[in-house]
C-alpha cells in the first residue's frame, strides 16, 4: 500500500511515463523486483505495470523503490 501510495504522490522512475503525460492511468500489475544500484548491489523495487489513454503503448512498467526511508 506504501509503494502504491508513493506512486501516486509521483514518487517512482519512469522516464516513458513524462514523455507521454497520460491524464488517466489504469494499474495492470504489481510485482517485486530487483534492480542492481550504481554500486552494483540489487535493490528492492515495486514494479507497477501502467496502462493509460496513449493509443501508442499498451502499457508502461513504474518503479518504486521498496526501501522506505524514516525521517
Amino acid at each position: 500500500m506504501e509503494a502504491y501510495e508513493k506512486m501516486k504522490t509521483g514518487d517512482f522512475s519512469s522516464p516513458n511515463f513524462t514523455y507521454y503525460s497520460p491524464t488517466e492511468a489504469e494499474i495492470i500489475s504489481c510485482e517485486l523486483e530487483y534492480q542492481i544500484d550504481t554500486k552494483g548491489f540489487y535493490q528492492p523495487v515495486y514494479r507497477f505495470d501502467i496502462a493509460f489513454d496513449s493509443p501508442d503503448l499498451d502499457s508502461i512498467p513504474i518503479y518504486v523503490s521498496a526501501i522506505w526511508h524514516s525521517n
